[in-house]
């Protein structure tokens, strides 16, 4: 009662607005990541399934109080509850129908029922935190924005969805674009339709989609074992389709797309929703690779000044046929993939060897190149971009 007051005082005093309340929201939300992504566990199940439930719980209590103390109030509209539970029926659906072609495989989780009962305790409470945070910030943030609130929202709950540990471990190798397929690429997807969801209706549709998804990937004995594209695919499709769905019912109906908007949100067109979706999830899959052309990040001075430490290279695929003395080409070499200028063209096609160099190195690499280990040639360079992948990996460092 005591915190409650205080807290309506300040509300009352004009020096805490929304955004202000939306703030200690996201500052909680913070916290209690960084909180639960210190280091190693310490308390093992302790830990896991009781003070984490804990933090979770309190985070929810504390979003549902500014909610009540403050003016930007949490709506919990029904009407879009049963188009959410379709949207997550059928986003499963396209994974089930993925497992049948490529196959299934054990769940690695425990399904003894007290671990069900345990694991469900985490489960819950993360999910009614997170979704409550999320349209209270949406509540905050988007009436004015709304396209690049869901866009924000999207991207903060995605990154909350994966342990630090994980993303500070990334590479840019092939155990990147590995995450980026199977895990990044399918849960900023997701949280793009959850945020869409929870703008229009509050927290009960993005729960009811998301509720669907995680109860089997928490409670199935097996799981599709899907290759990484099918997974990277099927996983950003299905949360597009739903964001077209849930626009369509909207525009179709308009006395009930009024009904799910409290807070008088105003809805943009159906084509505007789609194209946001899609074009997000185009740049994501560019960034994967799974384009004809791909970004990489410089490493190292071998290249320099062609390309320096953190610049971005654009590469596109080419066969080992069409490359000429002068070209920079990607290839493999050994365990690690190597983006150096031809300096020697030797043989004819289809057994043509290379000879590369750095452009800052003195004498060429010591083991010729095959045509066949060639992946890509760099078409243009931006300078310094991927210093912000740098640099923002050596901040989660130093959080760990």
């Amino acid at each position: 009662m005591e915190v409650a007051g205080r807290i309506e005082i300040i509300r009352k005093s004009g020096r805490l607005g929304a955004r202000g309340q939306a703030g200690i929201a996201l500052v909680a939300l913070a916290a209690i990541y960084l909180l639960i992504n210190r280091g190693p566990a310490r308390g093992g199940d302790i830990e896991t399934h009781v003070v984490q439930p804990l933090l979770w719980s309190g985070l929810a209590a504390l979003v549902l109080l500014l909610s009540r103390l403050g003016d930007n109030r949490l709506s919990f509209a029904k009407a879009l509850v049963p188009l959410a539970l379709l949207c997550g029926a059928f986003h499963l659906s396209l994974l089930l129908t993925g497992g049948m072609l490529a196959g299934f495989g054990h769940s690695p989780l425990s399904h003894a029922p007290l671990d069900i009962l345990r694991n469900l305790s985490w489960v819950l409470s993360s999910l009614l935190a997170l979704e409550l945070t999320r349209a209270y910030l949406l509540g905050a943030l988007g009436r004015e924005r709304p396209v690049l609130a869901v866009a924000a929202t999207a991207l903060l709950f995605a990154f909350v969805s994966v342990s630090l540990a994980k993303i500070t471990s990334l590479d840019g190798g092939p155990a990147a674009t590995r995450f980026l397929g199977r895990t990044g690429l399918p849960i900023l997807s997701e949280n793009l339709l959850a945020s869409y969801l929870a703008l229009l209706g509050g927290p009960l549709p993005a729960i009811a989609y998301r509720g669907v998804l995680a109860a089997f990937q928490w409670l199935s004995p097996v799981l599709p074992d899907l290759p990484v594209v099918s997974r990277a695919l099927l996983g950003t499709l299905g949360p597009v389709i739903g964001v077209l769905a849930v626009q369509s019912v909207c525009a179709a109906e308009p006395a009930a797309a009024e009904a799910t908007k409290p807070r008088r949100f105003p809805l943009t067109s159906g084509a505007s929703w789609v194209l946001v979706s899609i074009a997000g999830v185009a740049i994501a899959w560019f960034s994967l690779g799974m384009f004809p052309v791909f970004p990489l990040v410089a490493t190292g001075s071998s290249m320099s000044p062609t390309l320096r430490h953190g610049d971005l290279a654009i590469v596109r695929e080419v066969s080992g046929e069409s490359v000429e003395e002068g070209d920079v080409i990607r290839y493999r070499s050994e365990s690690a993939w190597v983006l150096h200028r031809v300096v020697e063209v030797h043989g004819e096609a289809p057994s043509r060897v290379f000879t590369t160099q750095g452009d800052n190195n003195n004498v060429p690499d010591p083991e010729p190149v095959a045509a066949e280990d060639i992946e890509g040639e760099l078409l243009f360079s931006i300078p310094k971009l991927g210093h912000i992948g740098f640099g923002m990996k050596r901040l989660f460092g130093l959080l760990e």
